[in-house]
């Protein structure tokens, strides 16, 4: 899966990539009768090869994975950790139908994937179906209130026609709007630098800040935010054994026979790096198992 498929920070995209593509995948095992001993050794490397000890870190053996603890914490706080996009943006009701079916003929550019900050010059000046359109700004009703509205000393824009009570005089007076806003949309495209009018960049600014629940990657990345904490305050429920790595990453933690999933629960920041770890290991009775976490059975680490 691919890191820019979390939009808002990197915190969210850790979050997204750790937890969201396997919530589904998780296995459970009961401990055997006897017990055996877990002893880990736990490092990263960085560039150059230098390893650094992760130390002074709880480590759990858990009798689930991450990902099937997390499963049940969505469904102890009754929320789905995705939900398809249209159907999302459908139930929102601070827009219009107009404004809802814009977004989600532009959410390749707009709401859904710039964590709400639209890519202007993609949006307005793309020549394909999906550009925005003067059709757009008239029919959408949160674009026409604010072309409406809009006029003032400092801007450049038309003013919007006033019903004269006289069709053909309306008619003309229309035309010769849409004309001159279409004008106004191109301005040769901004004097050929291809980027939109501040006009158009208040126009969106304005309509959207107030409707950031619109922004359906930030609300997944906020969903499963809420998830991964529920998950973590739920994990020591599973906890078969713990232990606190010494200063160079070692420690021990003796445990029934029996397979678990060895983790820090959350990101561990070392040099500036946030790594997490959900490792399944067999402890034999009767047996030392040696485990060695690192870069290359991570989770993640970001």
């Amino acid at each position: 899966m691919s890191r820019k498929v979390a939009v808002c920070s990197g915190k969210f995209r850790f979050l997204l990539l750790v937890i969201l593509p396997s919530l589904f995948q998780a296995t459970f095992s009961a401990p055997q009768a006897g017990y055996g001993t877990l002893k880990l050794k736990v490092g990263v490397m960085f560039g150059g090869g230098e390893v650094r000890p992760v130390a002074r870190v709880d480590f759990y053996a858990l009798t689930k994975d991450l990902n099937m603890i997390s499963r049940e914490a969505a469904k102890n706080l009754n929320l789905p950790s995705m939900e398809p996009f249209e159907g999302y943006i459908n139930k929102q009701n601070n827009a219009s139908a107009e404004f809802r079916a814009w977004i989600i003929r532009t959410h390749d550019r707009g709401f859904a994937s710039k964590g709400g900050r639209y890519d202007f010059n993609r949006v307005f000046f793309e020549s394909d179906a999906n550009k925005v359109t003067l059709d757009d700004l008239l029919n959408v009703p949160e674009f026409r209130k604010w072309l409406q509205d809009a006029v003032g000393a400092s801007r450049s824009l038309p003013r919007f026609p006033r019903p004269t009570g006289n069709s053909a005089e309306d008619e003309k007076l229309w035309a010769d709007y849409r004309q001159k806003l279409g004008a106004q949309m191109t301005e040769e495209d901004y004097r050929a630098g291809k980027r939109p009018s501040s006009w158009m960049i208040e126009m969106i600014e304005n309509v959207s800040k107030d409707r950031s629940n619109l922004c359906y990657n930030d609300e997944m990345a906020l969903r499963t935010e809420r998830i991964v904490e529920a998950g973590v305050l739920l994990a020591p429920k599973y906890s078969a054994g713990s232990a606190q790595t010494s200063l160079s990453g070692e420690a021990e933690i003796r445990l029934p026979a029996g397979t678990y999933w060895l983790s820090n629960l959350t990101g561990s920041f070392i040099g500036g790096s946030s790594i997490l770890w959900d490792l399944k290991v067999v402890v034999e009775p009767g047996e030392v198992t040696n485990v060695r976490l690192s870069n290359d059975n991570a989770k993640e680490m970001d």
